[in-house]
């Protein structure tokens, strides 16, 4: 769609004016009429003239300008999914729920309730960067410091850096769509300290549920307090789980025909898929990976961990038509 003058946008000033041998830029403004009704991106071309009649932004492609309308309904597209702080480091892990292209995110945005003196509303705003549905990124406040304490290599996960990355260990996170509170970790109104869900020093990983309003202290597994007190993730004694879960298990499972009985289990269970199985990782709910094999050339796979203590699993499967991250609770 083409932008309109009157309807999409206003011309505030349209005129330059330089003296002889100024170097010092000049500006005019465009601005941009908000309504309502929920359209598609617009585009338009920025023409700029002499008084002569010279075209000045002449050189091929012309300067384009780009609306992004956000009167859309909400899509959701992000979540909430991890939380770590100390002294060195400040990230924040999200999910995405469907490819989002480079004027998607910018729909998004970061606030935090500090010491449980209610919302501030938005905060941060995300910066323009293309994702693909089912992986995850992190945000942090210094992408250096973080990638060293977490032992990633470059390339590794998706980062995108924000300075002043405003939250403690005792505070609330919130995630915005078109801003709406779409997404929320901790409660508001309340100083996390001493609660179930600080994580000062510490880390936070959901492991049910997806974008909520609602916080549940169950939906998530904590680290501890102090439990990142450490100059490297790797030697924590209970290191922030780096494992990107899906958001909807029930998904995954019927969209690659791969389910996994009986669930709950003892410890013996058998998976099975429409198509071949390649490559199966378990890891336990702190990241750790207790159980691999990847020469595995069957739609059926049965194993056994009847000596693994009892709690929540992750099993990561490779097969033919993708892959998919299953829940296991083992009694």
């Amino acid at each position: 769609n083409e932008l309109v003058a009157g309807v999409d946008y206003n011309i505030i000033s349209d005129t330059l004016s330089y003296f002889s041998g100024q170097v010092s830029p000049e500006f005019f403004v465009i601005e941009i009429l908000d309504d309502n009704v929920a359209e598609a991106v617009e585009t338009g071309i920025l023409e700029i003239f002499s008084l002569q009649g010279l075209q000045l932004n002449g050189i091929n492609p012309l300067s384009t300008l780009i609306i992004i309308d956000n009167d859309g309904p909400l899509t959701n597209n992000l979540e909430l999914r991890g939380i770590l702080e100390n002294s060195e480091v400040k990230a924040l892990e999200l999910f995405v729920n469907a490819d989002m292209a480079l004027r998607d995110i910018v729909n998004f945005s970061l606030g935090s309730a500090n010491n449980g003196n209610g919302s501030d509303g938005i905060e941060q705003n995300l910066r323009s960067i293309p994702l693909a549905s089912g992986t995850c990124f992190f945000i942090t406040d210094d992408t250096i410091r973080f990638k060293n304490f977490m032992g990633l290599e470059a390339g590794e996960v998706r980062l995108l850096e924000i300075d002043n990355l405003d939250f403690n260990g005792n505070d609330a996170v919130e995630l915005f769509e078109q801003e709406e509170l779409i997404d929320l970790f901790g409660f508001q109104d309340i100083d996390g300290e001493g609660t179930a869900w600080e994580y000062t020093d510490g880390w936070a990983k959901r492991i049910n549920g997806s974008n909520n309003l609602t916080f549940t202290v169950d939906d998530w597994s904590y680290g501890g307090v102090g439990s990142l007190d450490v100059e490297f993730n790797s030697e924590a004694s209970n290191p922030y789980p780096l494992e990107c879960l899906t958001t909807s298990v029930k998904t995954l499972e019927e969209s690659l025909a791969i389910q996994i009985f009986p669930n709950p289990s003892s410890g013996n269970f058998t998976i099975q898929a429409e198509d071949r199985i390649k490559e199966i990782r378990i890891i336990d709910i702190v990241g750790r990976t207790i159980y691999k094999d990847s020469k595995i050339q069957s739609n059926r796979y049965d194993i056994d961990l009847s000596g693994s203590q009892s709690g929540l699993y992750f099993i990561h499967c490779i097969g033919d038509r993708g892959e998919a991250n299953l829940r296991l609770v083992i009694n």
